[in-house]
């Protein structure tokens, strides 16, 4: 009896081999491959039925193979639908049931690697606290325990340090990266920026806040008047209540020198105040004593870090200053107006599919008309439609829609129509916001 029953699961064993061959992830991260074939199984059944059969024969080695691959399939299959912690625990049984697959353990680490970098990426999504970096940290590790190898857990290891203002251990995880892997997108930028960061920020001091990891040019640190605590509390009240956003995370906020500002920032324009690049970056001199620009900056800067969080950066890049242009207005100082003036009495308005590049043009006058306009049009549509539309449209890019389609499907009409709606409304605006006219700054 008991080898009939022996043979009849050799015979489904032999059956099964041909669909349980271990798929492959490409590279260190998920990738569907196979994986839509995989899914059509009835994995729970198929591996109730191999276990049931090890248990019986657990000296079989084409049963102990079949179970380790059905683990492994069923895996992926739950890893691409997110279903993490499944996945990890089905992975780790078919470790365990073959501990010899090289296949298998870059699965797993793979695995790991996308469930912290999914944790790493929606982090809002949690309470406030680390948690979700230290979670996301203790799988990366895991990933690297799992395949050495695995050149993007590293990099995400370095981007977490990086967060957190570990600066000596990003730099460690991003070559460790470059060893293995040197030619991935974005690595070798990296690695440049740490090793520029630190050295600007090798002597600066550490302020404690809540929200913020605050680092502090000595220099600057003591200007009178100014409280950068103070100044980073009062503009994250004020604009997370206008946009109805929650802060999850520390946000890095590094406070320069000029030299050392443009040390750390080498690419940042001649008129810059400030810059957010996943830290916010402000310029602050012992000389300065315009407290008022020193808080409308960081106002500015602080919206940028809100919209990335929102939008996942998915916004264009003209409507994402005009938003901070006009935080700026509402907490900081009012924007000026007098480039849009002078370009709208000369038929100069700028054209919008080129405002993207107009924003970063070395033509100082130029930029400055890009944000002018584009604070003036976000002025407008808050004026013409309020602030719960604009934070409605903010969700949507946040699902990664793009930017014609939410802004019909949040105001009803096509972005064209309220760009044409806002030139004929402009006239009546500049007379009513009338400035002096100034004498047009250099080319840079």
């Amino acid at each position: 009896m008991h080898k009939i029953k022996l043979s009849l699961v050799i015979q489904l064993i032999s059956v099964l081999l041909l669909l349980l061959v271990p798929i492959q992830l490409s590279g260190d991260t998920i990738a569907p491959v196979n994986i839509t074939e995989a899914a059509k199984e009835d994995w729970p059944k198929i591996i109730s039925q191999l276990e049931d059969a090890y248990n019986r024969y657990p000296n079989n080695p084409e049963i102990k193979n079949s179970l380790a691959n059905a683990y492994n399939n069923y895996a992926l299959v739950l890893a691409t639908q997110k279903k993490w912690s499944s996945a990890e625990k089905y992975l780790q049984q078919a470790v365990q049931t073959n501990p010899t697959n090289t296949a298998i353990k870059q699965n797993l680490s793979a695995v790991y690697f996308s469930h912290a970098y999914d944790l790493y990426q929606n982090y809002p999504q949690t309470s406030y606290s680390s948690s979700s970096y230290n979670t996301a940290k203790q799988l990366v590790n895991q990933a690297i325990a799992a395949n050495a190898n695995n050149a993007h857990a590293y990099i995400l290891l370095g981007d977490i340090e990086n967060a957190n203002q570990n600066l000596a251990a990003a730099a460690k995880a991003w070559q460790r990266a470059a060893a293995i892997k040197p030619s991935i997108p974005g690595l070798q930028e990296r690695l440049v920026r740490v090793s520029r960061d630190a050295s600007a920020e090798a002597n600066m001091n550490t302020k404690y806040n809540m929200f913020f990891i605050i680092k502090v040019d000595p220099e600057v640190e003591k200007l009178a008047g100014f409280d950068i605590n103070e100044a980073l509390d009062s503009t994250r009240i004020h604009v997370s209540n206008d946009l109805n956003y929650t802060q999850n995370i520390k946000i890095p906020v590094i406070v320069y020198t000029v030299d050392n500002y443009k040390e750390s920032v080498p690419d940042a324009p001649s008129w810059s105040e400030g810059a957010f690049d996943g830290k916010i970056r402000i310029v602050l001199t012992k000389y300065k004593n315009n407290i008022a620009l020193l808080k409308s900056t960081i106002v500015h800067e602080y919206t940028h870090a809100v919209i990335q969080d929102l939008t996942n950066g998915n916004i264009p890049r003209w409507f994402n200053e005009g938003i901070a242009k006009y935080m700026e207005y509402k907490y900081g100082l009012p924007p000026r107006i007098n480039y849009l003036a002078q370009a709208f009495n000369s038929n100069n308005i700028i054209e919008w599919d080129k405002i993207n590049d107009a924003i970063v043009s070395p033509n100082v006058n130029l930029a400055m008309l890009a944000y002018q306009q584009s604070f003036n049009f976000v002025y407008y549509m808050v004026q013409r439609y309020g602030m719960s539309k604009l934070r409605a449209l903010l969700d949507l890019l946040g699902t990664n829609m793009a930017f014609d389609t939410a802004v019909l499907q949040t105001y009803g009409v096509p972005l064209t129509t309220i760009q044409r709606n806002w030139q004929l409304w402009l006239p009546d605006f500049i007379a009513q916001w009338a400035e002096a006219p100034v004498p047009a700054i250099p080319d840079a």
